[in-house]
């Protein structure tokens, strides 16, 4: 899925994105990447059974956004655009 995800910021995110800063951008596009997991998971929650989440959820949301935020930085250093 990463892999897909950043072919998706190379080809169709970063030619339409007019930020500069390639910090900013890789901050953008980790959290278009965690919006669009999101709604991946609650259309496969809603196809498939899916085992409960434990733990708090402001946390589990903390450390998905940090975790995208930082994939997206990654991305955008790697590719460079």
């Amino acid at each position: 899925m990463a892999i897909l995800f950043a072919l998706g910021y190379g080809y169709v995110f970063a030619p339409k994105t007019n930020i500069s800063n390639l910090f900013l951008k890789g901050i953008a596009f980790g959290i278009v990447a965690l919006i669009k997991a999101q709604i991946g998971m609650k259309i496969r929650g809603m196809l498939f059974e899916m085992p409960p989440m434990d733990g708090s959820m402001p946390m589990r949301l903390l450390a998905m956004l940090i975790g995208h935020i930082v994939f997206g930085v990654v991305t955008v250093k790697i590719i460079g655009k």
